[in-house]
């Protein structure tokens, strides 16, 4: 089913939110909350391909992990039964069922489910009893087709209505049912819940999830679902109408902008021979050297799906700054790109930072040009590699340019919350073109 958004605006979408009941879903939540739906794509959903799927979104609050999934080319059903957050999922082009969880049967949805989605939604201690908390784990998994996933992250705090031993039954319970089910059954520790941002403000009983045929993987990095969503027309309608301090994950660039960018900075007669593009994900810039200029381009992309859906029409070589070696290009290359995201926050310490730097400028040739547009998050990384990483390039012969918030502006750099700089070689008149920019 193809549900079209209406055309609204970031005040009536909030005017829609402030009539919600829960009190924390009146208002746009912050972009950490947005940050633990990206962590669990990138920990969980690695390898499960959710195009054309039928994903239940149960409680979906402000439908960040609906967004995720039509932007992945997935067909979204959420439940949802405030009025207001109803209306909310269906002015963002999603399909609802305004409906509670446990009254929702597989026809509601239009037969079971390919995956099911909970965050917080589902209460461990709604259920009385340990009888109801085994019928509501028996109706949850009634909704999945039979090859189906799973994930249901219950919230297990604020209760002070039950003695201790009755809680311990009834989450026994629940958690033996799951299994029984099918589902495997994790306590997350302090980290994970920190990561996936399921620690709320009351004090838990503990920190369980169910899964079903989904699988821990690499819980710290959150770059998945950036890298292969930004371009979709779900992604921009949902997070960069609706979440607040969302704009530190847009692309920098529109295909204009970046051709701008690219004439100030480097000069489109530089765009010659054999070219390496490095985090090429969230941008049109092969399209844009294409046109251009006269070069071959390599594209070093480190997220599986990116590479695999760029290596359709691109050469992709699925590797990260610090896995590139010459011969993967056919020898050095005669320049190097990267806009945006080359920073420190893929390395641990020093020693890595030095290795990524030495790198990247033995990729090029003697003579060679490089040219990094550089998005320092101070969330990022650690200022301490990022100030080592400057001295690394420095010693390698490459020159640091600041950009102040005018001039990255007059280039299209977009982001309240980062600071922009240019690492540079080879491109001697890189200082005057910057200053060309003009003061503040």
């Amino acid at each position: 089913m193809t549900v079209e958004a209406p055309q609204l605006g970031r005040a009536a979408l909030r005017a829609i939110m402030a009539r919600a009941e829960p009190p924390m879903y009146r208002r746009p939540p912050l972009a950490d909350r947005w940050d633990g739906f990206l962590r669990i794509l990138r920990a969980f959903f690695a390898s499960t391909d959710l195009r054309t799927a039928r994903v239940l979104d149960i409680g979906p609050g402000h439908y960040q992990f609906s967004t995720l999934v039509a932007a992945a080319g997935g067909r979204p059903i959420a439940v949802e039964r405030d009025a207001a957050l109803a209306e909310l999922g269906r002015a963002l082009g999603h399909q609802v069922v305004e409906k509670d969880a446990f009254a929702v049967t597989a026809g509601d949805l239009g037969g079971p489910v390919d995956g099911l989605f909970s965050k917080y939604s589902l209460r461990t201690f709604e259920h009385r009893t340990p009888e109801r908390a085994r019928a509501a784990c028996d109706r949850i998994d009634a909704l999945l087709a039979p090859d189906g996933w799973g994930w249901v992250a219950p919230w297990s705090g604020g209760v002070t209505r039950h003695t201790p031993g009755h809680m311990r039954s009834i989450a026994g319970a629940l958690a033996e049912r799951f299994q029984e089910r099918g589902w495997e059954h994790f306590q997350l520790d302090e980290e994970q819940a920190r990561l996936f941002h399921l620690k709320g403000g009351t004090p838990t009983y503990d920190r369980p999830l169910f899964t079903k045929r989904l699988r821990l993987r690499r819980a710290a990095d959150p770059s998945w679902s950036l890298a292969t969503l930004a371009h979709s027309a779900a992604f921009q309608r949902g997070a960069c109408v609706v979440w607040d301090g969302v704009e530190v994950l847009e692309p920098p660039w529109s295909r204009a902008e970046l051709q701008n960018a690219i004439e100030v900075l480097l000069g489109f007669s530089r765009l010659r021979g054999r070219i390496l593009n490095i985090g090429p994900c969230l941008y049109d810039l092969e399209d844009v050297c294409r046109a251009r200029g006269d070069c071959t381009m390599w594209s070093v992309e480190r997220d599986p799906a990116m590479a695999a859906a760029r290596r359709r029409s691109y050469r992709v070589l699925e590797t990260d700054v610090g896995g590139i070696a010459t011969e993967d290009v056919g020898g050095p290359v005669d320049g190097l790109l990267s806009m945006g995201f080359t920073d420190a926050n893929g390395a641990r310490d020093v020693a890595e930072v030095g290795a990524a730097c030495a790198n990247i400028d033995a990729l090029i040739v003697p003579g060679g040009w490089g040219l990094i547009v550089l998005r320092e998050s101070p969330t990022a990384a650690d200022p301490g590699l990022l100030q080592h990483q400057r001295r690394c390039f420095g010693e390698l012969g490459w020159s640091h340019h600041g950009l102040p918030p005018h001039q990255a502006a007059k280039l299209g750099l977009r982001g309240h919350a980062q600071r922009w700089s240019v690492h540079a070689r080879g491109i001697g008149d890189l200082g005057v073109r910057i200053s060309g920019l003009g003061a503040a």
